[in-house]
Parts: structure tokens; sequence; C-alpha cells
């Protein structure tokens, strides 16, 4: 439009002064509206939509005080007037005693640049580097999104990978891992028992031979507890406490309470394998490391 005008927003006050739109000493004159204010700040006003409005303007320029003697004008307070139209209220009056002020030669105008002014050099430049800082941080937030999905997938493939290769389902891993732990572990006691049983006695003979031949002389029968446990038939506690010396003291250092005629089946296979291996201890299995034996070329191992 034509009657637009170009005006560089740091140069409006220059500009309003070139023209004498606004006074020379523009400047005490707002100070001195300033001292209205704060007179009019001091007026208790009881509508709160005004009130709000005074709380959030620690400056009051022209457009501010323009917005508060509106709301203030549609109030009870601002509608009381007397017959000649003034206001009755003390606030309502001397808020439009600051109106009047600002209005008077053109110093609406000057206060109105300067919070232009204001605006666009300071406030403006801050909100564009936040507005930066913002979007950058909303790249970052987006790129992290994406990491943290690929992230979540690949955990959601490894976990399904891994109940694969537990064979449960996940629906409760804890009571599932404990199945499958007794299961294994029944099925390892199964096929323990089974190697016992085909080759346990041929080994049991041939490490005899070996003591035998070791010690070069006739030994007692060597790995009772071996022995006992390679048969077809699973001997009951009581046949192990026989045949196996030490098995009994065992047992009872353990703090087992199976009955003497419980079967062999029914230990669970943890405690079996826990008494197979840590009853080297207790059992007497023929074999004393004692130096002195007979022959030189039994190392010091006295096989009786």
């Amino acid at each position: 439009m034509s009657g637009d005008l170009a005006v560089q927003c740091s140069k409006l006050i220059e500009w309003l002064l070139a023209r004498r739109v606004i006074p020379e000493d523009y400047t005490k004159l707002l100070a001195a509206v300033q001292v209205r204010v704060a007179e009019a700040q001091k007026e208790q006003i009881t509508d709160e939509a005004s009130r709000k409005l005074i709380l959030q303007h620690e400056e009051v320029h022209f457009l501010a005080a323009k917005k508060i003697y509106e709301a203030i004008q549609r109030s009870p307070e601002g509608q009381a007037k007397s017959l000649l139209g003034s206001h009755t209220h003390p606030g309502a009056a001397k808020w439009k005693a600051v109106m009047d002020a600002y209005r008077k030669r053109h110093l609406g105008w000057a206060s109105a640049a300067r919070f232009l002014i204001q605006n666009v050099s300071y406030e403006l430049t801050a909100l564009t580097k936040q507005a930066s800082a913002c979007e950058r941080q909303v790249h970052d937030c987006v790129a992290r999104q994406v990491e943290l999905d690929r992230q979540e997938a690949n955990a959601k493939a490894r976990y399904r990978e891994l109940l694969n290769d537990l064979g449960i389902e996940g629906f409760d891993v804890r009571s599932e891992l404990r199945l499958r732990a007794k299961q294994d572990l029944c099925l390892l006691s199964e096929q323990v028992i089974d190697l016992l049983r085909r080759a346990g006695q041929d080994t049991a003979s041939k490490y005899q031979v070996f003591a035998e031949h070791a010690a070069e002389r006739p030994l007692p029968e060597v790995l009772p507890l071996f022995r006992a446990l390679s048969t077809a038939e699973l001997p009951s506690m009581e046949a192990l406490e026989e045949q196996v010396p030490g098995f009994r003291e065992l047992r009872l250092q353990k703090g087992q309470s199976l009955d003497a005629d419980a079967n062999v089946h029914e230990v669970p296979a943890a405690k079996g394998l826990e008494v197979e291996a840590a009853g080297t201890d207790g059992i007497d299995w023929g074999i004393t490391c004692e130096g002195g034996g007979e022959s030189g070329g039994s190392g010091g191992i006295n096989w009786d």
C-alpha cells in the first residue's frame, strides 16, 4: 500500500522526534507518568481480571496501561460514575489519569516505541536463541527416541531368542526356569545313572587293575560307591551304608533326614550329585596317601 511507512525499528524514536510527533523532553514526561502509575498501583482493585493484569506487568508501559484500564472499565468499580461522567472509585480514576497522561502530547507513542525497540533488540533475540535451542533439543530427542526404539527392538529380539534357547514361554520366567531346571536335573540324573550302568562296572574293574598294578600287590575292592551305583538296580540307602564305609556318617553330617528304606530314586538329583561330589572327604575309597609304601614305584601311595 502507498500509505505504508518503512521505518527502521531502532530509529523509530528519532523518526518521531524529527517529525515533532513527540516532545523533545519525552523522557522526563514519561518519568512523570510512571509516578502516576505507581500511585494507581497502590489503590485496591477488587476485580480479579484487573488485578491479574496489574500484577503481570512490573513496568506499565502505554499498551499495558491501556489493557488494565479497559479491564477496569468493564468492572463494577469502573462503571460507577458521577453525574459528570467521572469515576467515583479512586482506583479507576487514577488509572484513567494514567491513560490521559499517555495520550497527552502523544507520550503513548513514545512509550510504545521504546517498548517495541526493547522487544526487537533484546527480547526477540533472546526468544530466537531459545527457539533455536528448543529445536535442537527436539532434534536430539527425536534421534534419541529412534535409537531407543532400535535398542528396544533388539532387546525384545534377544529376549525372545533367549526364551527360545531356554525352552520357556516367558509368562512367568522364575517359575518356568525352576521347572526347566528340575526337568534338566532329573534328565541329567537319569543319564548319569544310565552311563554308570553301561560302563560303571567295566571302569571300576579297570581302575582296580590299575591300582593293583601301581601297588604291585592285590588290593581290596576300590570305589565301593561307584560300584554300588553301577548295578542294574539301584540299592537302597541301607544297602549303600553297608557297602560303602563312611556313607552313613556323611549323610548325617550333611543333615539329610531320609528314611533308611527309601529308594535312591527318591533322592533329588542335585542332592545326589552333591553327595557324590562332596563325599570324597568322608568315604573310605580303600586308598590312602601315606608315604612309605611297599614298592618305590607306587610314588609313595599306600593302596591298602
